[in-house]
């Protein structure tokens, strides 16, 4: 897990098929692989490759409720977060039913769980990314998808949400702490434009901007909300790159911008080095 958060992808997959040699029933495996194909669809941002991997959504679910396991918290909230996943990408190529349906499986899995075991943490980092979705939704359609799906919530609860699983981390030795601080940041800057707690988290968390192309980007983009250019190239100058790393082309072009700001004479060539090798069609124009 903690690999795949640094985009060392091929790396972890190599490491789950040495262990599925001797755990093949071990459930973790789909999960940590969900966010493998997860990241490298919304980071290539490539349709093609988003057609070839969505079957992989219902073949894990399938494979987690088929092992008929109830006693742990992680059956439901595994199962929650595939869907989660995939709502995001179906959200990312414009298919908003699709995306609704699986937001709403998730949502109601989240809530299950919550009953079961309250005291799970995980699940409130996955209702708060739920909560900051619902959050975006305009005043009078709100009523709409209440009635239709139970679901409500707004920014105000996710923040919360994701707060308490922080503090929570801070105190305890807990697998997402990563992941609920960067995806507070993106949250609270995105939905939010909270751009002072999302520095104050950030100064509080031990993140190295070096140590994976992800947290240099989220970095970044944080530094360029809050109009600190030179910070933003910084940080996008100190993101590891090579054959360890999944490609994150972005990057090129987030450091052409910075770069082009400052009337850097080098800004087009990483501009062209981002055309050249993007697959999607973001940011191309």
């Amino acid at each position: 897990f903690k690999q795949v958060l640094e985009l060392k992808l091929d790396k972890a997959q190599y490491s789950i098929n040495q262990f599925k040699t001797h755990q093949s029933q071990n459930l973790a495996f789909d999960f940590i692989e969900d966010y493998i194909d997860i990241f490298k669809i919304y980071i290539s941002d490539d349709k093609a490759l988003f057609k070839q991997l969505e079957k992989n959504e219902k073949i894990r679910v399938n494979r987690i409720v088929a092992s008929g396991t109830t006693s742990s918290p992680y059956i439901k909230y595994t199962q929650a977060e595939i869907h989660l996943h995939w709502a995001l990408l179906h959200l990312k190529f414009g298919h908003y039913l699709a995306a609704f349906n699986k937001i709403k499986k998730a949502f109601n899995l989240l809530q299950a769980n919550i009953k079961e075991y309250p005291s799970f943490v995980p699940n409130q980092k996955s209702l708060a990314v739920i909560h900051a979705m619902l959050s975006t939704v305009p005043q009078e359609y709100k009523w709409i998808i209440k009635t239709m799906s139970g679901m409500s919530g707004d920014m105000d609860q996710a923040r919360f949400e994701l707060e308490q699983v922080i503090l929570y981390a801070d105190k305890t030795e807990y697998l997402f702490k990563d992941e609920a601080v960067l995806a507070y940041i993106v949250l609270v800057t995105n939905f939010d434009n909270d751009i002072s707690s999302a520095l104050s988290i950030l100064d509080r968390t031990k993140l190295d901007p070096s140590a994976s192309p992800l947290i240099s980007y989220v970095f970044a983009h944080l530094a360029i909300k809050n109009f600190q250019n030179d910070k933003a190239l910084e940080y996008l100058l100190a993101s590891p790159s090579g054959k360890d790393y999944y490609p994150f082309h972005y990057l090129h072009f987030l450091t052409g911008l910075t770069k082009l700001r400052r009337l850097d004479s080098d800004a087009d060539v990483y501009l062209l080095k981002y055309i050249s090798n993007q697959k999607g069609l973001h940011f191309v124009k």
